[in-house]
């Protein structure tokens, strides 16, 4: 095992979510129509083996663990296709890392091809989609006018905690490299039909300010449960969940895996028919570099109250330009606070109150990041 282990100790991904909302009391969420660039915490051979965090495990439980979960992998890459259908609590057409263990279950479906060509299709129940149709990735949110195409590159941050699901020989590897860390613990138990492994991890990131914690599976402290067949050491349920004071809440469940069944692609890569836009993550507003997200928040919200949308375009990037003119252009600036770190978000968020032009009071905390090749901010989320 200490051969296995890498030289470098791994650094946790950093995720990117839509929830970056902290409305009024019983205010509506404000929606944010796409997002891009989050991080994959990973899945299972599911989604759940998942955030991969590390975890400490007994001897015999780690070797146990490794033997399923690697043959698992094995049964999953060797066959032609993967079908899972899990519940998540969540909102339909929020970005898939999104959790929130006060909602209803939605239903989510994942296909995977492992024949060439490579297809791979995710959707929630009448909610967000995105589908690989061998050269484009496209994805849309329901009764959205505008989808957006990008190349093979952006899976990693559209399928956020999914990513693992299309390459699931990576999972061993990452397990491995996490077995040295001493954030978790896990348990294994056998019995005549079954294998159940049950591994349980600390929420990942800084709390200084709690805003994300329990937003995402990564963020929270969860206890995740795999149940594999032991005759056939098929990976055969999953659920997850996370603890919300001293009581652990259901969020994730499968419902059903299937392998090596009939897909017809030429249906399920299907696409609606509605404005597409190429991604675009070339940066260039000078207003919004070399200067602090407070100033950023600030510049951005300024220009919206003069209805001067042009000037900012760029921190929009992965909106529908329409959508943000028509409901924010001409608001009025109550109070902008100081910017705060939450969570695994690599970029800030920073808390305002304003006033829509159609008089609704709404404070929300933008999240504002500048990782891009020009350090220029754009929002993430919270409009």
């Amino acid at each position: 095992m200490n051969n296995l282990s890498p030289k470098n100790k791994p650094v946790a991904p950093k995720s990117l979510k839509v929830n970056v909302i902290n409305q009024l009391k019983h205010e509506k969420r404000m929606k944010r129509i796409f997002l891009l660039k989050s991080f994959s915490a990973a899945a299972a051979v599911i989604i759940v083996i998942t955030v991969l965090a590390p975890f400490l495990i007994s001897s015999n439980a780690k070797a146990n663990s490794k033997e399923y979960i690697s043959t698992a992998i094995e049964k999953i890459i060797h066959s032609n296709n993967l079908s899972i259908t899990f519940m998540v609590r969540t909102e339909a057409n929020e970005n898939f890392s999104y959790i929130n263990p006060q909602n209803e279950f939605i239903s989510t479906t994942f296909l995977r091809s492992f024949e060439a060509p490579f297809l791979w299709r995710i959707e929630k129940q009448n909610g967000r989609t995105a589908l690989f149709n061998g050269e484009k990735i496209y994805i849309w949110n329901n009764g959205s006018n505008v989808g957006y195409i990008n190349g093979k590159e952006g899976e990693s941050g559209i399928l956020e905690d999914y990513y693992t699901l299309l390459e699931p020989q990576n999972l061993l590897q990452r397990e491995l490299a996490a077995l040295s860390s001493k954030n978790a613990k896990a348990s294994y138990e056998s019995n005549d039909s079954i294998i159940t492994l049950t591994i349980s991890t600390k929420a990942q990131g800084t709390f200084e300010n709690s805003y994300l914690l329990n937003s995402s599976i990564a963020e929270s402290d969860s206890k995740r449960t795999y149940i594999f067949d032991k005759a056939n050491k098929f990976l055969i349920a999953f659920s997850i969940d996370i603890k919300i004071k001293d009581n652990y809440v259901t969020i994730v469940k499968s419902e059903e895996i299937k392998y090596n069944q009939q897909l017809d692609w030429s249906k399920l890569n299907s696409i609606p028919n509605i404005e597409w836009k190429r991604i675009n993550q070339i940066n260039e507003n000078v207003s919004l570099k070399n200067i602090s997200a407070d100033q950023a928040a600030k510049f951005i919200l300024s220009s919206l109250e003069r209805s001067d949308f042009n000037s900012i375009s760029e921190a929009f990037t992965y909106y529908d330009a329409k959508f943000i003119k028509d409901t924010y252009c001409g608001l009025k600036i109550i109070s902008i606070g100081k910017s705060f770190k939450s969570g695994l978000y690599p970029g800030e968020f920073v808390p305002c109150t304003v006033v829509l032009k159609n008089g609704k009071r709404a404070s929300t905390n933008i999240a504002l990041r500048n990782d891009n090749h020009n350090k220029v901010w754009c929002i993430d989320g919270g409009i």
